[in-house]
């Protein structure tokens, strides 16, 4: 079976959220780092396997509020409600199988393992109650729900719209850049990877692609997923079981979504395709990735920036002269709202001058409408993007790149 080679997809390499990018803080001894870095990675996959647990609390609620309503109302809506309770419990449950799947695969020695052969880990994870899990922070289970919907964009039949919009431009212009280049020769980085189906679709091109990711909970998942799933349309989920408000229908909050849409084995045998895990400054920023790299693609990926001064630097130190990076998305800035976390938020006309600034000429720049991780699912809220899709070229250097890198 063909692999994806998962560098660094152990403690230590990866993190989520923790490491504050442009900001001084104090280096830790290694061996402390090293055994943090090991405890948040089981935060992760505990929290993974926590959904089930997680899940049924906020059905168990929903029948609770149920419940308390006077009798008359109770009883006008219990024949609505109590059949959409027992929908949303099996299609939990599905779920779940295909979540300890995702860290069954990884082979985890710490994790109990069943004692018969014929017993399943799933079923062993079933019969364990919340003290097992530990403590669980609501926003890592609110990453696992968001790990599902991701399937969508990046894997189902039912996210080729939204991959079209937001992939097609990036693939369309590298395409058009290098039409007349051998691709197996041409290295496309593409950092914020998600679940690898970007960095597959320039692999199935014939380009040498490395998807980097930050996230554990992206990872396990896009390993998984590109290592262990074989066939096209094999398995099922329900990513929109969570999904409570602005319903059209109760049955699309169960819809089924099977993935994935192709193959993820469908690439050249002699593709050169992998995945690093890592803080993007850190992998990119090293000496060896020096003008290592034809083409930067970037998707929902620059607003993740606590100081985007920092990510043009390493662009520029990883672009070989004349390479290009492509761009599209929005300027959400995800770190904007965090009083614990450094971040500054620019205008795209001040982005524009330091893009210039740091050494590339634009040859395009235009708004493009697109979503992320929710246009599939009907409803009566919707949220869109005006995003801005660029190509740059990065020229001979900026004036002041010799003063950057002495810094």
């Amino acid at each position: 079976m063909k692999t994806v080679q998962q560098d660094g997809l152990n403690p230590g390499t990866a993190d989520d959220g923790v490491v504050l990018s442009g900001e001084v803080h104090e280096a830790l001894d290694p061996a402390e780092e090293e055994a943090r870095e090991e405890e948040h990675f089981r935060d992760i996959v505990r929290a993974i396997l926590f959904y089930r647990l997680a899940s049924m609390r906020s059905i168990e609620l929903s029948a609770l509020r149920l419940g308390q309503l006077p009798p008359a109302h109770r009883a006008r809506l219990q024949p609505i409600m109590g059949p959409a309770l027992t929908k949303w419990r099996a299609c939990v449950e599905a779920n779940y199988e295909v979540l300890v799947e995702i860290v069954d695969v990884l082979g985890l020695p710490w994790l109990p393992r069943p004692q018969n052969a014929s017993d399943s880990l799933v079923e062993l994870m079933r019969g364990k109650d919340r003290a097992f899990f530990g403590n669980i922070r609501p926003q890592d289970s609110s990453k696992v729900e968001s790990t599902l919907r991701q399937f969508v964009r990046d894997w189902a039949a039912d996210g080729a719209a939204e991959r079209d919009a937001c992939y097609g431009p990036l693939l369309d212009a590298v395409d058009a850049a290098f039409a007349d280049a051998d691709k197996s020769r041409v290295r496309i980085a593409v950092p914020g990877a998600g679940l690898g189906r970007l960095v597959w679709e320039f692999a199935h091109r014939g380009y040498i692609a490395q998807g980097n990711e930050f996230s554990y909970f992206m990872l396990l998942a896009s390993n998984w997923m590109l290592n262990h799933v074989t066939e096209p349309n094999s398995v099922t989920l329900y990513p929109n079981t969570s999904t409570t408000t602005n319903l059209i229908k109760r049955e699309h909050q169960f819809a089924p979504v099977t993935i994935p849409d192709v193959s993820p084995l469908n690439i050249p045998d002699d593709a050169q395709f992998s995945m690093v895990a890592g803080d993007f400054l850190e992998v990119y920023g090293a000496p060896d990735a020096a003008g290592a790299w034809d083409v930067l693609a970037t998707c929902f990926f620059i607003d993740t920036a606590r100081n985007l001064c920092a990510y043009l630097d390493t662009i520029s130190h990883m672009l070989a002269p004349g390479a290009i990076w492509v761009n599209i998305g929005p300027l959400l800035y995800h770190f904007a709202d965090m009083p614990n976390y450094m971040s500054v938020e620019l205008a795209w006309d001040e982005v524009e001058l330091l893009i210039t600034e740091a050494g590339f000429a634009l040859e395009r720049v235009e708004h493009v409408p697109s979503t992320y991780a929710g246009s599939a699912l009907p409803s009566l809220m919707r949220v869109e993007y005006n995003s801005i899709f660029f190509v740059a070229r990065k020229t001979n250097g900026s004036a002041d790149e010799e003063e950057r890198a002495a810094l």
